[in-house]
C-alpha cells in the first residue's frame, strides 16, 4: 500500500481513537452524574469513590467496545476514500 493510503488509516485511526475516549468520558461521567442524583434524591450519604470507581469501568468499557467498532481496516478506510473523494471505487 503506499504511503498516501497509510497516511489516511493513521488519519481515521486517530479519530476513532478520540471519539472512543470522548464517548468513555461521557459515558464515566454520566454514569457518576446517575448514581449522584439516586443517592441524592434517596437521602442517603454520597460515596463518591465507589462512583468513580464504577464509573470508571463503564468509562473503559465504553471506550473499547466503541473502539472495536470504529478502528479502520483496510476496506472501510478505502470506502471511506471512494465515497468522500468520489473516485469511483477506484481505492477499493
Amino acid at each position: 500500500m503506499g504511503k498516501g493510503f497509510q497516511k489516511f488509516k493513521r488519519k481515521f485511526r486517530a479519530s476513532a481513537l478520540i471519539r472512543a475516549f470522548l464517548f468513555g468520558f461521557s459515558l464515566g461521567l454520566t454514569v457518576v452524574a446517575i448514581q449522584w442524583l439516586i443517592a441524592k434524591l434517596t437521602a442517603e450519604k454520597a460515596n463518591f469513590l465507589q462512583y468513580t470507581f464504577i464509573g470508571g469501568i463503564f468509562a473503559v468499557i465504553g471506550f473499547f467496545v466503541l473502539l472495536v467498532f470504529l478502528l479502520p481496516t483496510n476496506k472501510r478506510v478505502a470506502k471511506r476514500l471512494d465515497k468522500s473523494l468520489s473516485l469511483g471505487e477506484k481505492v477499493q
